[in-house]
């Protein structure tokens, strides 16, 4: 599908994921994910990031508890 164009009916979330509804040249309606297309918008953090993060699971996990443990006194 690589360079070409499609006209687009409408982008909307089906089953939770994003995705783009078109014609194809039958005039079928298809829908496929809209990171498929040139539509899709990177991720702002992971295109800054460069897929990098310095924070692992283990540490959100751990501040989440942190958080918690704050937000209830007495039940550390």
């Amino acid at each position: 599908m690589k360079g070409k164009t499609f006209e687009l009916i409408e982008r909307k979330l089906v089953w939770g994921d994003d995705r783009i509804l078109y014609l194809d040249k039958d005039s079928n309606l298809k829908l496929i994910p809209t990171n498929f297309t040139d539509i899709y918008e990177e991720d702002p953090f992971i295109a800054v990031s460069n897929g990098r993060c310095d924070i692992t699971f283990e540490s959100l996990v751990n501040l989440a508890n942190i958080i918690k443990a704050i937000k209830q006194p007495g039940k550390a």
